[in-house]
């Protein structure tokens, strides 16, 4: 199974249990960023849109960006769903994007180019496309250690398999190469960005209502 395949595979589910919960969150991110009424917006590796529905819901023109076509559909039905005009999805690759040289005001990947396997180049890309004096926002995850949901299934694998040592370190997985904010403030500049800010105090909040939704 490819990247995409794989992908592709989980996104009824990603769209169901795990992007609702995101719409808090991604409306905080993008007040951080400033994002304005009529402002064009980005969205890189978008998934089902959790940072692009939200910016749309605020005035902006959306586009929304992911490699799996099954995320973009997801997208796509969703602003169909809420009749938002001006939000648009389409299938590209984070490390290539087809799009023009400074095109957008705030371009923008939450929990999304923080999975690349190239993240520096697809940093490069998103900073590429966006207008000079604009903005690019990168939401992603912090240390292993404060990430509760995960802590929780790591304990719960390690009931069952003794040997089992938890999360790597070096390298950390893809899900955690920024989060070190040092290292992520080192990535956003070295891709070209100026005046580089770190935000840690807002996080994700999760809520489960059920052992079966959490196992779902």
């Amino acid at each position: 199974m490819t990247t995409t395949e794989a992908w592709d595979a989980i996104a009824s589910g990603y769209d169901e249990l795990v992007a609702p919960g995101e719409d808090g969150f991604a409306r905080a991110a993008l007040e951080l960023a400033g994002l304005r009424p009529g402002e064009q917006f980005l969205d890189v590796a978008a998934g089902p849109g959790g940072l692009s529905l939200a910016a749309a819901r605020l005035g902006a023109t959306v586009l929304a960006t992911d490699w799996s076509p099954a995320m973009v559909a997801r997208f796509e039905a969703r602003v169909r769903a809420e009749g938002l005009t001006r939000a648009a999805g389409r299938v590209m690759e984070a490390h290539r994007l087809t799009l023009e040289d400074d095109s957008f005001d705030l371009t923008g990947s939450q929990f999304g180019v923080m999975l690349v396997p190239d993240q520096p180049v697809a940093l490069r890309e998103m900073v590429r496309v966006t207008k000079p004096g604009g903005r690019v926002l990168l939401v992603a995850y912090g240390a292993p250690a404060d990430f509760e949901a995960l802590q929780f299934f790591v304990a719960a694998l390690t009931s069952v398999r003794s040997d089992f040592e938890g999360v790597p370190d070096d390298p950390p997985p893809l899900e955690f190469q920024v989060s070190d904010p040092d290292v992520m403030a080192e990535r956003l500049a070295a891709a070209g960005l100026r005046d580089v800010r770190v935000d840690t105090a807002h996080q994700e909040r999760l809520e489960l209502r059920s052992g079966l939704e959490c196992w779902n």
